[in-house]
């Protein structure tokens, strides 16, 4: 879906602890042959919600 351009926003978390390679992956991979060909977004909101932060991004 993300590949196909059928995104329109991104929410996310981060946390104060680092997963390393036993965390999940949050996207699939995209098979892209240049970053150039990545989808964009601009970071709209962020806030605090308790230790984390919360973020959403509006595709461009």
């Amino acid at each position: 879906v993300l590949a196909a351009g059928l995104v329109d926003q991104l929410v996310g978390y981060t946390a104060g602890l680092v997963l390393g390679g036993d965390g999940r992956a949050a996207v699939a991979p995209m098979d892209l042959p240049l970053l150039a060909d990545a989808p964009r977004f601009d970071l709209v909101e962020t806030r605090p919600i308790g230790p984390d932060l919360f973020h959403r991004w509006l595709a461009r």
